[in-house]
């Protein structure tokens, strides 16, 4: 079985890892529970303790030409949403019109959150990036984009532990405000989604079964906590192979265990 993940302080490549992971999510998708949970998956470690020191990593990060131009580029969409009046205006305007047939792009388009979906909560840095950057601006109204992220990510890094605990108990609220507001929706019959615009399955469904291999896997990554997500993968397969009937049964039970207790739960289930 899995073990508990450990206590330490932070791995010396954390920095390194946070950027991998940062560019492999995309900075206006991911979250700081994406991060954690996918620093927890490499490092068998707990992060929560981390949490400030990531959140600085996180800052520097932001200053690299790769994420200020993501950043700059959902900030330009926002200012233009703004400028042309937003959604209720884009519906006013399109009352009464006939709707346009789908275009191919269109058709295998991945499916999209309700317009009137709870807006996404917000990290303690984007907060303070929204704080400070119109008056940035204000000060300097021929500073590019480009230099406007660069400073406020500088002041970021520089502000005082105090500056910071007040964004992130902001951005605790808005976490909280956030899961009101999907409970609420959902209430009302609404579902919820997760990245990407897919539906979020429903947390108090019975978890699925494991398989065999899966029970194996684990065991495996608690034995092996050094290796990557793409190392850990391959050994766990290699040696699954290797496996000997009477080894491969012990797993193969606690699979059928599983599978029985899945199956009860579901049973359970209000019709």
């Amino acid at each position: 079985m899995a073990t508990e993940l450990k206590k330490g302080p932070l791995p010396t490549d954390i920095e390194e890892t946070v950027i991998t992971i940062m560019r492999e999510e995309g900075v206006r998708y991911i979250t700081a529970k994406i991060l954690r949970m996918r620093l927890e998956s490499k490092y068998q470690m707990e992060f929560g303790p981390h949490k400030a020191a990531i959140d600085d990593i996180v800052a520097r990060a932001m200053q690299r030409p790769e994420f200020k131009k993501q950043l700059e580029l959902a900030l330009k969409e926002k200012d233009a949403s703004k400028s042309s009046g937003g959604k209720g205006s884009k519906r006013a305007r399109s009352a009464g019109a006939e709707a346009p047939s789908k275009t191919k792009k269109e058709m295998t388009e991945k499916p999209k959150k309700p317009a009137d979906y709870p807006k996404p909560a917000v990290s303690s840095y984007l907060l303070f990036v929204a704080d400070q950057r119109e008056e940035l601006k204000a000060k300097n109204p021929g500073m590019q984009n480009t230099a406007i992220l660069q400073t406020l990510g500088k002041m970021w890094s520089d502000a005082s532990d105090d500056v910071k605990e007040h964004y992130r108990k902001k951005a605790e609220e808005d976490k909280a405000r956030f899961r009101r507001e999907v409970d609420e929706y959902k209430r009302q019959g609404g579902k919820e989604y997760g990245r990407g615009g897919k539906i979020k399955k429903d947390s108090n469904a019975p978890k699925r079964a494991m398989t065999s291999f899966m029970f194996f896997s684990s065991d495996f990554r608690s034995k092996h906590s050094d290796l990557s997500i793409v190392e850990m993968s391959k050994a766990a397969g290699a040696a699954w192979k290797e496996l000997g009937p009477e080894e491969r049964k012990v797993y193969e039970e606690m699979a059928e265990k599983d599978k029985e207790r899945y199956k009860r739960e579901m049973a359970a289930l209000p019709k």
